[in-house]
């Protein structure tokens, strides 16, 4: 690893002072990139502390973790801890054993020994997260709805109640969810990640989610059913937000279209009507399009606020709609 870091120090300038090259970051990274390059650049600080190295290497294995070229390629440690990392993030949280996919890696036994160790570090903490958020929203319902996902004068248990009203008069196909329950949903295999800017990216979106898919499940008329809704969200960015994001993961159990922007987000007061009336439209709201994405899948989920909305479009593999 070592002719990495002589390549990211340069030479004294004076009194004997090395000066540290940090790796340049990306021109823009969304607030998801930028925690998941957090998350990467953690696991591999954690390597390099059981390794291990010395603190100048382990901060700059989390600084270059921002923007490092990941891929299949690996020439040294320093590689391998990296690709390592990004794997286990990107990895879903029952995919079993990290090292057994990456096995192809050139480990020795002291560095298989930390990878594996942070591993299951990284799943221990994963797992009591989750089962803190299930203790939250059972014993507090303000857990569902903090002040920051919802709009203006929208009172906690009032969201609330429109969160189990809207789920339960849509048989479970449609459910409010907060910011911070996103994220779950973005964990798993990304196959695809496209910025949405100009009405040629709806088009373009479309045809990546079509090799996607038709790589995953290739039965035409179901394909056909979820590009339609995917294309629906998609462009309700450009007509109310202008900038957003498509993101495809898949864990096994099902394929999520994730569709992000920064909009001005849907008002609570139309959200009734939308979800459940066939039709129902204004001039701030997707029309036909809840409606028609509940049909064409298997269950919508929605967060959304002043700050912008993410629409998750759930395709089960196992069940999806012909």
């Amino acid at each position: 690893m070592k002719h990495f870091f002589d390549k990211m120090f340069r030479p004294p300038l004076k009194n004997n002072e090395t000066l540290a090259v940090l790796p340049p970051l990306p021109a823009y990274l969304t607030r998801h990139e930028a925690q998941e390059k957090a998350v990467i650049g953690w696991i591999a600080r954690r390597i390099g502390q059981l390794l291990p190295l010395d603190a100048e290497e382990m901060d700059l294995l989390f600084y270059t973790a921002f923007s490092y070229p990941f891929g299949d390629k690996q020439e040294s440690e320093f590689d391998t801890i990296l690709y390592f990392a990004e794997h286990l993030v990107h990895q879903g949280p029952s995919d079993g054993n990290v090292i057994e996919q990456v096995s192809d890696m050139m480990l020795t036994s002291r560095l298989e020994t930390c990878l594996t160790r942070v591993a299951e570090e990284y799943h221990r903490d994963l797992s009591q997260d989750a089962k803190s958020q299930n203790a939250t929203r059972q014993n507090d319902v303000g857990a569902y709805a903090p002040s920051d996902t919802m709009g203006d004068g929208w009172d906690q248990r009032v969201w609330q109640v429109y969160r189990d009203v809207i789920y339960a008069a849509s048989q479970k196909k449609f459910l409010l969810i907060t910011d911070q329950e996103v994220q779950q949903y973005l964990m798993g295999n990304i196959y695809l990640e496209m910025e949405i800017k100009e009405r040629t990216d709806i088009t373009k979106c479309r045809e990546h989610a079509n090799q996607v898919f038709s790589a995953l499940e290739p039965n035409p008329s179901l394909i056909m059913s979820r590009l339609l809704v995917i294309s629906e969200a998609v462009t309700n960015i450009l007509k109310h937000a202008e900038y957003g994001k498509m993101t495809l993961v898949e864990d096994g159990q099902s394929i999520r279209a994730i569709i992000q922007d920064k909009g001005p987000g849907f008002s609570m007061d139309d959200l009734p009507n939308a979800t459940l009336l066939a039709g129902y439209s204004t001039k701030k709201s997707l029309g036909q399009g809840f409606t028609l994405m509940m049909k064409m899948s298997d269950q919508v989920l929605l967060s959304t606020s002043p700050q912008g909305s993410t629409v998750i479009l759930i395709f089960n593999k196992s069940q999806g709609k012909e």
